[in-house]
């Protein structure tokens, strides 16, 4: 039995594909968040998420949780239980991922702000010198700076443990990306007939002058993280 996780940005979408395969048996529920805000819970709660595999089954589950990624002691957490543990990590382009995390709040009422004052505030916020990132899940910006992110986990994980994947790639083409996951997994290819996009959402345009400065604020990160993991995510072209 094997284990696996991936970042949010396209990870509903992923996770029912994955569930298709005949070779997986995922978690009961999507998101699990143990490793993150449920640890205290231990390690037979988080356990019971998964089916009973026989030994010889070579079967692959996994879950997939959001919060994972930029809640700093999960890295050192789940290498002390699973040190081979493989780790895919979507990344969804940081401007749009701040302004859906907007949308996403005001339409559950958690948000009351207009767009210009919250983007505003928040590159004020960074110029002031208040660069908390980490567990910062009421931070529309903190969470797409990937690379500080990363960095953390890649000096815990060997390498090779990750696969890293923008977004993009997956809602543009689904077969190729879900593809270099079976290959990256160790399952047989296995196409779908189609590729729906679940827990999709669709926001106001957005005025080019704040998309503008969001991509300023986010460029020389984006440039960082392409530098340190060796892929070219094109954000900050257009």
């Amino acid at each position: 039995m094997y284990h696996y996780w991936y970042s949010k940005r396209g990870t509903t979408s992923l996770y029912y594909y994955l569930e298709k395969h005949p070779q997986t048996a995922l978690s009961v529920i999507k998101e699990i968040e143990f490793w993150s805000r449920k640890f205290d819970r231990g390690i037979d709660w988080y356990l019971s998420h998964f089916c009973t595999i026989p030994q010889a089954d070579r079967v692959m589950t996994g879950e997939a949780t959001p919060s994972y990624l930029d809640c700093q002691p999960v890295a050192e957490r789940l290498f002390n239980c699973y040190p081979d543990m493989k780790l895919i990590v979507m990344l969804r382009n940081p401007i749009d991922r701040a302004i859906s995390h907007y949308y996403h709040w005001v339409n559950i009422g958690w948000e009351s702000r207009d767009l210009p004052t919250v983007i505003a505030s928040e590159i004020n916020r960074f110029k002031q010198g208040n660069r908390q990132i980490w567990d910062c899940p009421h931070s529309y910006l903190a969470r797409g700076i990937y690379v500080e992110f990363l960095k953390h986990w890649l000096s815990i994980f060997p390498k090779d443990n990750f696969l890293i994947l923008k977004s993009e790639d997956l809602y543009n083409s689904p077969d190729n990306t879900l593809r270099r996951v079976h290959q990256f997994l160790g399952l047989a290819d296995y196409s779908l007939q189609t590729y729906p996009k679940y827990n999709s959402r669709f926001y106001p345009d957005v005025a080019e002058i704040w998309r503008y400065k969001l991509g300023e604020f986010y460029q020389p990160y984006n440039q960082a993280l392409e530098d340190f993991v060796g892929v070219k995510f094109g954000w900050n072209s257009g």
